[in-house]
């Protein structure tokens, strides 16, 4: 539980609800006495599956079919035969209704035909979606246009962008832009952590490769579609820790994969590179900069990102801007995620710098708060103990917008200044996600037990259906 505890009478809590009086009458019906607000945020069933009310239970072993259990299982009267001679009439059944039981054919036929839900687009995502496990297949060839002999996809870079979201959305990434290729946004794929610079060479017909001192693109590549994957929002919560991380990579591996895997079967050129994708999520307006050096914000969601991926692509794509959400502002009055730094590896200047903590982990040419990577990674990956993330989880903008107050504080942040170092003082005081790392990991909260206690959403994810919001 969070360090507070909250004297709020039951009936000052149900009055501030519009619940006092009649009101108050009908909810002390359907609640027991509480003393305090703390035990009416605790009054809630965590760990059990609750049906809705309308749904019953019976004995075990004795569902709403009859079951005879000293009969079951009875073998079918039926022998293999009965189901090769029904095959025999389904297929006869296909070869009527289409003129075709062969799936090739049919599929070629009705591609060429734009047939709704067998149009390109749509098989190229069906397709994408048994493209991998865990990564892409190394004998999976896919599809494309020419296999069912039509035109690779065609559409405005507007329509392009707006079904790569819903592709990649569907694939598993939360939202996503598209940045150009030119003289300046080359450099974020052809820079070295060292500092160095390498060499940029567009070819005909060439697979992207990166080496130490060349990146060569396939020519008419000028696009990068990017896109992120964010953490599970209640298992980020628990760090530190191994609940907290894992899932992520293992997502972003496949929607990375899937994605790519799309975009080849509309007959497009993609590749992803190596470097510059967290960058890239910047420049497209996804994310937007923050005190916690090259982890992310999403204005929407904190810092929620896992993974920024990235393809490089010649498919046409309108471009998106970067962002002001007014989270880097904030982020010179906030330092939370600093301050609660176990190595010290952040900035606590309260402006950002063109000065560079470290050449090895750290590229120039920013004016930026430098994170110290060769003093955070080596705790954050084991040392913690587990994944560290406290600078993930006790950002400002990672809590949820179930309570209206979290929107109205996104909306006033985002057109001034004036209210940042209050709406970071009472993100203390509340005490969201005061996680302690080392020796002191989990002693005076019970993050890890609220996680394991609740039956969470799926893929740990709350979702929304519809556009981003």
């Amino acid at each position: 539980m969070r360090n507070f505890h909250a004297t709020l009478s039951r009936r000052d809590f149900m009055k501030s609800l519009g619940l006092a009086g009649s009101g108050l009458g009908a909810a002390a019906v359907i609640a027991p006495s509480f003393h305090d607000l703390d035990e009416v945020l605790s009054s809630k069933p965590q760990s059990e599956w609750k049906n809705p009310w309308w749904v019953k239970e019976r004995d075990y072993e004795n569902p709403t079919i009859d079951v005879d259990w000293d009969m079951y299982p009875t073998p079918p009267v039926k022998d293999q035969e009965w189901g090769t001679e029904q095959t025999a009439k389904t297929n006869d059944l296909i070869k009527q209704l289409y003129g075709s039981n062969d799936s090739d054919e049919l599929n070629k036929k009705w591609a060429q035909q734009g047939m709704q839900g067998m149009a390109l687009r749509d098989q190229a995502l069906e397709n994408a979606c048994t493209c991998c496990n865990n990564g892409l297949k190394t004998n999976f060839a896919g599809i494309s246009p020419e296999s069912l002999g039509v035109a690779k996809w065609q559409g405005s870079p507007e329509e392009n962008l707006h079904m790569m979201r819903v592709a990649s959305r569907f694939f598993g990434s939360y939202w996503s832009g598209s940045v150009e290729l030119n003289q300046k946004t080359l450099k974020v794929i052809a820079a070295r952590r060292d500092g160095l610079r390498r060499t940029t060479v567009f070819e005909a017909g060439a697979a992207y490769k990166a080496t130490t001192t060349q990146v060569t693109i396939p020519k008419g590549s000028t696009n990068v579609f990017n896109w992120i994957i964010q953490h599970p929002q209640h298992a980020l919560g628990t760090g530190p820790g191994s609940t907290n991380n894992p899932y992520g990579y293992f997502f972003a591996t496949n929607t990375s994969a899937r994605v790519r895997q799309f975009i080849q079967n509309l007959g497009y050129s993609q590749a992803n590179p190596s470097v510059g994708s967290g960058a890239m999520s910047t420049l497209s307006g996804v994310t937007e900069m923050s005190r916690m050096g090259a982890n992310v914000i999403v204005p929407s969601h904190g810092a929620m990102p896992r993974i920024c991926d990235a393809a490089v692509t010649d498919l046409p794509l309108a471009y998106t801007p970067p962002v002001d959400s007014g989270i880097f502002r904030f982020c010179r009055t906030c330092k939370k995620c600093a301050e609660n730094c176990p190595t010290g590896s952040m900035s606590l200047e309260t402006e950002p710098s063109w000065d560079v903590a470290d050449l090895m982990t750290n590229i120039g040419g920013l004016k930026h708060y430098y994170l110290n990577y060769a003093t955070c990674n080596p705790f954050k990956s084991s040392m913690a103990p587990g994944y560290c993330g406290i600078c993930l989880s006790g950002c400002v903008f990672r809590n949820f917008n179930d309570s209206m107050i979290h929107p109205v504080i996104q909306a006033v942040v985002t057109q001034t200044t004036i209210f940042d170092g209050f709406f970071t003082n009472m993100d203390r005081i509340v005490g969201y996600k005061a996680n302690q790392a080392g020796d002191k990991a989990h002693q005076n909260d019970r993050y890890v037990d609220e996680w394991w206690n609740t039956i969470g959403p799926e893929l740990g994810f709350l979702t929304h259906f519809g556009s981003h919001q």
